[in-house]
């Protein structure tokens, strides 16, 4: 049998002049949208392909910058600061819509909840556990502190058993004592270059698939289109976003921020489009990474602050991460 091998087509948007763009970090200006000089410089510079030896350097280099971010605390600290309770039982995992039917018991230790039909409490007994002075302790944090012993699940305000016969569990913990059912609130932002055609988005999947875990309109998904092949074309994206974020903020404080990046970049240089040049709508332009990201995520800056958790997902060609320059550029933009 004949030896064949199935190779991809190379796929690519091409090469793009780059231009510099006015930024708030650095404070570039340029009176056409191009530095010439600069301009000239990329295009004439030997294109560094990062492999082999070379990514050894680029891992040092990657440490180097992340060394001086800091760092928060995994798992633990004040309840407080957790963003609240779970919405959802942790062994039956259901339980967020039957409030008034179903009591969920909030843990004092963790943010976990468990329903009273899990707990299996009579009528008499629930009447006692819901004064204030009795605390819950859910059945993953009585795991991890009296592994073996009985499982009570409620105490009184000097650490005591509130009640005088454990617990019957309806259901076993199919779940890890250390996992967690979280419905915060999280939205999908998806930047797409102008006239980039789009087909099976990851973020549009995962946002379907998580849709059935959040209730109401805690979840959301956003396609916004840019041009912002110049200074001008920037000011009227920043303008739209604003609006786009006052209405968001009206609807939940977004736990969760997710943002995806749909675009090409240069062949040679790994720098992303931008759009286009005023007046032309058939080539686009490019700009550097790091100055790419500060533009476009800027007018985000709000719902990223106010996030726990903020994820970036570039949608892109391989050459961005093939060329040291711009990978570089990356890490010190996401970095910073």
């Amino acid at each position: 049998m004949a030896c064949t091998k199935n190779t991809t087509k190379k796929s690519n948007g091409g090469s793009a002049p780059c231009v510099l763009l006015t930024t708030s970090r650095t404070g570039k200006t340029s009176t056409s949208g191009v530095d010439v000089q600069r301009r000239k410089a990329l295009t004439t510079s030997k294109v560094t392909t990062v492999g082999g030896g070379d990514l050894e350097k680029r891992n040092a280099h990657h440490k180097a910058l992340t060394a001086t971010k800091a760092t928060l605390p995994i798992g633990g600290g004040d309840l407080d600061k957790l963003g609240g309770h779970n919405e959802f039982c942790i062994l039956c995992r259901d339980g967020a819509e039957h409030y008034e039917d179903n009591t969920l018991f909030m843990c004092t230790l963790c943010p976990r909840v468990v329903c009273r039909l899990c707990l299996q409490l009579l009528p008499d007994l629930e009447t006692k556990v819901l004064q204030e002075d009795i605390s819950f302790r859910c059945i993953c944090c009585h795991i991890k502190m009296e592994q073996g012993s009985a499982y009570f699940g409620f105490y009184n305000a000097n650490g005591l058993l509130a009640l005088d016969r454990f617990l019957p569990i309806n259901g076993a913990l199919e779940l890890s004592e250390l996992a967690k059912i979280l419905a915060a609130p999280v939205i999908f932002i998806h930047l797409i270059l102008v006239n980039l055609s789009v087909a099976g988005s990851p973020l549009e999947f995962t946002h379907s698939f998580l849709k059935p875990y959040h209730t109401g309109d805690s979840i959301k998904y956003l396609d916004v289109y840019y041009d912002i092949g110049s200074d001008a074309k920037a000011t009227p994206y920043c303008s739209k976003v604003c609006k786009m974020i006052k209405g968001l903020k009206n609807s939940f404080i977004w736990e969760c921020v997710v943002i995806g990046i749909s675009t090409h970049t240069d062949e040679d240089f790994g720098n992303p489009f931008i759009g286009y040049e005023d007046g032309d709508t058939n080539n686009y332009l490019s700009t550097l990474v790091d100055d790419f990201l500060e533009i476009i995520l800027q007018p985000w800056q709000t719902i990223i602050n106010h996030a726990q958790e903020s994820y970036l997902w570039m949608l892109c060609c391989s050459s961005l991460v093939n060329n040291s320059d711009s990978f570089h550029g990356l890490q010190e933009a996401v970095v910073w």
